[in-house]
């Protein structure tokens, strides 16, 4: 009872945490958790809090804050792309006490452990920013778009955008042709795309993911990621990689060359990943959201929208102001949170 805290170590405790909390989705399960921090995403913790209303679960990311005269700060983030708190409790009531009990016995840990910030990416599929919000304050980020896999297939198909109807049947006429994969040989060829268009796009560093990063995802969640490829005349051209877990699929990656592009191969391979979720009998399939560009295509496949909220929480205000202070950073900017980490965002 109380609150306890575990590394990645704690596997067995890690697992029957989630559990406990219904087993809130592959962003938030401990072995996605795990894949990301051996990928330099940072340590790997997670928070629990216990009691007779019910229980918090927060895993997340602590990283140690680098630079002159520092010693023995750190920060904390969310899973990428979506974490924050999970609340298990009967009611609204306990879930507000329970949160309240929570932040207090974390902030106290964060004290302790010389955390400045914290940033928090919050579920729109799960909400659990509404909650959250009744202890610290949230910020609406973006929308994103989804498409409810209750209907049917006729219904997902005239829900899309005329014009993007048009360019699927044009990329059927084209030749594109689609399969589902699990492949070693498909994820092999699909990390060559992908890191063509990373370079090509001068992606965030965050995007930069290697071979190695994609056979540890095949290993370490391998029932719960898809490969949806896209081939001309027997080469794979293009594919998009979908993570799911027992509700909703995910757009977790997609890239494609773009000599295929005027064939539109990205809103084949989309759609026939919707169709793919459908089939299997998941509930929504989450286009996620993305700047204005990548917001509008996916737009063309729903109108359908959830919210997507960020909380950004300093700690330790004296150190945060002199982090900002060193990084030449306006410690109140409302551009990136933490503000001294602006420039290692790019």
């Amino acid at each position: 009872m109380g609150f306890c805290l575990y590394s990645s170590s704690d596997v067995g405790s890690w697992q029957l945490a989630f559990e406990g909390v219904g087993s809130p989705g592959v962003y938030h399960s401990p072995d996605y958790v795990r894949l990301l921090e051996q990928h330099g995403y940072g340590i790997a913790e997670l928070s629990r809090w216990v009691s007779e209303e019910g229980q918090v679960y927060y895993p997340y990311f602590k990283r140690k804050v680098e630079g002159a005269g520092i010693k023995n700060l750190w920060d904390i983030q969310s899973s990428w792309y979506y974490g924050g708190p999970i609340v298990k409790a009967a009611d609204s009531a306990a879930e507000k006490s329970l949160l309240q009990n929570f932040r207090q016995a974390f902030s106290e840990q964060c004290s302790q452990a010389r955390v400045v910030s914290e940033f928090v990416r919050f579920d729109p599929n799960l909400m659990n920013h509404s909650v959250f919000e009744s202890v610290e304050r949230v910020d609406l980020n973006r929308e994103t778009v989804y498409v409810d896999l209750g209907r049917s297939e006729e219904d997902i198909w005239a829900e899309l955008k005329s014009e993007n109807r048009t360019s699927i049947r044009k990329a059927r006429k084209s030749g594109v042709s689609v399969d589902v994969s699990r492949s070693k040989t498909d994820i092999v060829r699909f990390v060559e795309i992908y890191e063509e268009e990373m370079s090509r796009k001068g992606a965030y560093s965050h995007y930069n993911l290697d071979q190695t990063f994609f056979e540890d995802l095949v290993e370490m969640i391998g029932n719960q990621f898809v490969l949806i490829c896209g081939s001309v005349e027997g080469r794979m051209v293009g594919a998009t990689l979908c993570l799911y877990d027992g509700h909703t699929a995910y757009d977790f990656l997609m890239a494609s060359l773009p000599d295929y592009w005027d064939m539109r191969i990205n809103n084949l391979l989309m759609f026939e990943s919707i169709v793919w979720a459908k089939q299997h009998g998941l509930d929504r399939f989450d286009l996620q959201g993305g700047r204005e560009g990548v917001f509008r295509f996916k737009g063309t496949f729903s109108d359908r929208r959830a919210e997507f909220y960020t909380a950004g929480i300093v700690h330790d205000r004296c150190a945060y102001d002199s982090l900002c202070a060193s990084a030449g950073a306006p410690p109140d900017s409302q551009d990136y949170f933490p503000a001294y980490r602006k420039r290692d965002s790019n």
